[in-house]
């Protein structure tokens, strides 16, 4: 029987004989690669999603990468505006992995409380800052009755809805890269450019939601934008601008394509 782990930012399958078998799969996924150090195949842990899915087709395995699975009722979803609510069920329609575009002002960290609201699993935020860190402790507390953990700025507590920045996220990704179903990043542009970009790969979360202020075309034609699109994100320009934002709830989500 297959088995899949998590270790260290990495998945590890055992129960597979080396590549050089005659008997190797030729249907293992590219994410794959063998190990000799443990003799094992390895992957990035964020490609979980491919390689769990790959894993029910016909195979006998166990999956051992998420050890809690738990899902939480303590949210209260959030109301939104037009363009949120069409953002949010574009995130969806994307299987809930994907980078939203939207201009400074237009209520990002809202649109995140709902899309945490809408999947209940275990939520891990990634934010630039540690004044952000506290701003989004604030915002999740309005709408979610549990304890906020936090990661930065002098605290560690690890709760079902943690909020990090990003260099505690990337210091502690090894070890908690398998505690949540949705990794969030605020003002995600900031990734590809780094080292801590390591820590959207050590991530196993399935459910990504990446937030931005750049206009779609800028993000696509970045360096970051192409580095977030090899973690699987969809694009998801609003094509919303400043002024819409802070008027009526009106517009409504122009486009959704792949990056990659």
């Amino acid at each position: 029987m297959l088995r899949l782990t998590f270790d260290g930012g990495t998945l590890v399958l055992s129960g597979l004989v080396p590549p050089n078998a005659d008997n190797t799969d030729s249907t293992l996924p590219a994410a794959l690669v063998w190990d000799p150090r443990i003799e094992r195949y390895r992957a990035p842990g964020y490609r979980y999603r491919e390689v769990a899915v790959w894993l029910k087709q016909g195979y006998v395995a166990a999956n051992e990468v998420f050890p809690l699975r738990a899902r939480t009722d303590l949210w209260t979803a959030p109301e939104l505006r037009e363009y949120q609510h069409a953002a949010l069920l574009s995130w969806r329609a994307a299987h809930s992995s994907g980078l939203v575009v939207l201009p400074t002002g237009a209520g990002k960290t809202r649109l995140a409380c709902a899309a945490m609201a809408a999947v209940r699993c275990a939520v891990f935020c990634l934010v630039p800052t540690r004044a952000l860190l506290h701003q989004w402790r604030d915002e999740i507390a309005r709408h979610y009755r549990g304890p906020v953990g936090c990661l930065g700025d002098g605290e560690h507590r690890i709760e079902h809805v943690t909020v990090a920045t990003f260099e505690g996220g990337y210091r502690h990704m090894t070890r908690l890269g398998n505690r949540f179903g949705l990794l969030v990043v605020d003002e995600a542009h900031h990734f590809g450019a780094g080292v801590r970009d390591e820590a959207l790969e050590m991530s196993a979360a399935p459910l990504r939601l990446g937030l931005t202020v750049l206009s779609g075309l800028r993000v696509a034609a970045s360096r970051n934008g192409r580095a977030l699109a090899t973690r699987d994100c969809r694009l998801l320009d609003t094509g919303v601008r400043t002024e819409e934002a802070r008027g009526p709830s009106r517009g409504a989500l122009r486009s959704a394509h792949r990056v990659h």
